[in-house]
């Protein structure tokens, strides 16, 4: 998709963030396309995220 809707944005520049890669729309497309990204989602470990990656995701996703 070359321009997707931007609630489609925000929210995978929110994964990618959770992944630690750059938040942008040509990183998202490169998570998508690995075939382990529905193994690495379901699979993420929440509980050993650092708190400065659950206020910037909170600061910055939560309110879209």
């Amino acid at each position: 998709m070359k321009s997707p809707p931007k609630p489609a944005i925000v929210l995978l520049n929110a994964v990618c963030a959770l992944f630690g890669m750059e938040e942008s729309w040509e990183e998202s497309k490169k998570l998508m396309a690995n075939k382990a990204f529905f193994d690495h989602m379901i699979n993420y470990d929440v509980d050993s995220m650092p708190m400065k990656l659950v206020r910037h995701v909170q600061t910055n996703y939560t309110e879209h």
